[in-house]
């Protein structure tokens, strides 16, 4: 996953990152650029999506709220991105149940799972990397 060096990556593009406005051509900015570097398309991807997954698992009653997100998230990404063939298939898939495990059990811990949740997205993401699925639909259909 690291030695994929394609173009500039965020490194944190997360919800909180994602500013939307009316202000502008579009009303969107980006902010928080301290972790910018040349890399894989698919990290911002997968960092995104990490987290909608991550939020659903600790809000089931807004699952299809996040469910729609991702969905709708990955639709613009692949009207207007000349990198969006990078960031599909096994390859994010592989790169969303990474940043699932280090959100779960890894020195990042997404503070506000409890112990029951974080078992759910560490099951999730360690089913996720021994079946490889094709397409990160996989999650939404059996995981979160």
């Amino acid at each position: 996953m690291a030695a994929r060096q394609v173009c500039f990556v965020h490194g944190d593009y997360s919800p909180k990152n994602v500013l939307v406005g009316t202000v502008g051509a579009d009303g969107l900015w980006v902010i928080d650029f301290e972790v910018a570097h040349r890399g894989d398309p698919t990290f911002d991807v997968a960092f995104l999506l990490h987290h909608l997954m991550l939020k659903a698992v600790h809000r089931p009653a807004d699952r299809n709220a996040y469910r729609e997100c991702t969905t709708a998230f990955l639709d613009a990404y692949t009207g207007c991105s000349v990198h969006a063939g990078l960031a599909s298939g096994r390859h994010l898939v592989a790169h969303v149940a990474c940043l699932l495990l280090a959100r779960a059990v890894g020195k990042s811990p997404a503070e506000y799972l409890d112990d029951a949740a974080r078992d759910v997205v560490t099951a999730m993401a360690t089913r996720a990397l021994v079946e490889e699925p094709d397409d990160v639909g996989w999650f939404w259909e059996g995981g979160c």
